[in-house]
């Protein structure tokens, strides 16, 4: 994990710490120490910091729960839906009940990019960010949120603007 994001990371749950109203429903939660080895190293990263967290409509599980979330895989139209087996992918994180998917070859995220239709299997299936260092900095805890999020904002992008992380032009 890039020191840039460790420390947005922990700048933000420090500020959700100040906002306890808001810490009910967004959460970054303590890191974990019992990781498994067999999980992309990105993704350990990220929970050894914060295990799991919920902001806004982004979920990343908690270790306990990442074989759980997994399941988005089992499906057979899955394969199809990303032009590639199965296997060469992981879910990260979920967007409003869509996946996000790290590509294990690369660690880029790609996502099913109208999040607001019934089935993302009806989504265009697109290259999101680079890595997860990028979505977290950008998406999860910035001025990207709005864009993924199809709206014009909600309690957490306010939270977001409100102390600084993202910009109320975007």
């Amino acid at each position: 994990m890039r020191p840039e994001t460790r420390a947005r990371l922990i700048e933000v749950k420090n500020k959700l710490a100040d906002e306890p109203d808001l810490a009910v429903v967004h959460r970054l939660h303590q890191g974990a120490t019992d990781i498994p080895s067999d999980l992309p190293a990105p993704v350990k990263e990220l929970l050894a910091e914060t295990d799991g967290f919920h902001v806004g409509w982004i979920s990343v599980p908690p270790v306990k729960r990442q074989q759980k979330v997994q399941f988005y895989l089992d499906q057979p139209e899955m394969a199809a839906a990303t032009g590639r087996e199965n296997e060469n992918w992981y879910v990260v994180a979920v967007l409003n009940d869509f996946p996000l998917l790290m590509d294990r070859a690369d660690g880029s995220i790609w996502w099913f990019s109208e999040p607001g239709l019934e089935s993302y299997f009806d989504s265009p299936f697109e290259k999101l960010t680079d890595s997860l260092d990028d979505f977290i900095e950008e998406y999860a805890l910035g001025s990207g949120y709005r864009r993924i999020l199809g709206a014009d904002g909600d309690e957490w992008y306010e939270f977001l603007v409100r102390h600084g992380f993202a910009s109320a032009e975007t």
